[in-house]
C-alpha cells in the first residue's frame, strides 16, 4: 500500500506473474492501463514524458536516519533557496509511515504528503518542491509505532541547478497531453474536493506523476 497527498516523484518496479494480474478497470483508466503495459519495454506511453536521471544525482541518498515514535526533524529553507528535494526510504524491507510537511510561520502549512508503504526499500519515495523565497521549515515525521523508522535525504539545489530543475518539471507538465483538473473543496464540511484515480499496470517501470496548482497561493 502506498498513499501520498501530493506531487511526488513515485518509484515502481514491480514485476508479477500473468496470473496475479487483476482485470483493468472499465473506462478511461483502461487506456492509460494499455498504454502503460506498452512501454512497459521501454520509453514513455502517450501522454507521459519519460525523464532522465540528471535530477536525482547518486549523491542524493538517504543518509540521515528518523527513529519510529512520531520522532521528528526539521530543517530551516536558506533565504536563496527555492526549491528543495527531498529522499524517504526505509533501512530495510519493512513498512514505513511517514508525514512530510512545509511550514511557513507557525500557522500556515503549504504542503503535506503522507507515505505509508509496506515495503520502504523497494518502494522509495523522491519529490521536489518549488516554494516562495520565504524561508519555510520543512517538517519530517516517523508515525507513532517504534517499529517503523525511516531514512531520508533532504537536499536544497544551487541556483544553477534549481533552474535546470524548474526547466524539467515545467517542460514535463506542460507539454504533457494527459493531465486532470482536480477541484478543490471546503474542509469545514467534510465534503472536500474533486478525487482523480490513475491504475497502474504491475509491469509499469519508474513513472513520475507531476502536479501543479494554476495559480499561486
Amino acid at each position: 500500500m502506498l498513499s501520498a497527498l501530493c506531487a511526488s516523484a513515485l518509484g515502481f518496479n514491480v514485476a508479477l506473474p500473468a496470473m496475479l494480474k487483476t482485470p483493468p478497470p472499465v473506462g478511461r483508466s483502461t487506456a492509460i492501463r494499455a498504454q502503460l503495459e506498452a512501454a512497459a519495454g521501454g520509453g514513455a506511453p502517450d501522454g507521459w514524458m519519460q525523464l532522465e536521471e540528471s535530477m536525482w544525482g547518486p549523491e542524493k541518498k538517504a543518509d540521515m536516519r528518523i527513529e519510529g515514535g512520531q520522532t521528528l526533524k526539521t530543517f530551516q529553507m536558506p533565504a536563496h533557496a527555492e526549491r528543495v528535494q527531498y529522499v524517504l526510504r526505509a533501512p530495510n524491507n519493512r513498512p514505513v509511515k511517514a508525514k512530510v510537511e512545509l511550514w511557513i510561520g507557525p500557522i500556515r502549512c503549504v504542503h503535506e504528503l503522507i507515505y505509508d508503504c509496506m515495503d520502504g526499500a523497494a518502494f522509495p519515495l523522491r519529490v521536489s518542491l518549488q516554494f516562495k523565497k520565504v524561508q519555510p521549515v520543512l517538517k519530517i515525521s516517523t508515525d507513532s509505532t517504534y517499529e517503523f523508522p525511516l531514512e531520508c535525504g533532504v537536499f536544497v539545489p544551487t541556483p544553477e541547478e534549481s533552474a535546470h530543475i524548474g526547466e524539467t518539471t515545467s517542460a514535463m507538465f506542460y507539454n504533457a497531453p494527459m493531465k486532470e483538473k482536480v477541484q478543490g473543496g471546503s474542509t469545514i464540511d467534510n465534503k472536500g474536493g474533486a478525487i482523480r484515480t490513475f491504475a497502474i499496470a504491475p509491469t509499469a517501470t519508474p513513472t513520475d506523476p507531476p502536479t501543479d496548482a494554476p495559480t499561486d497561493h
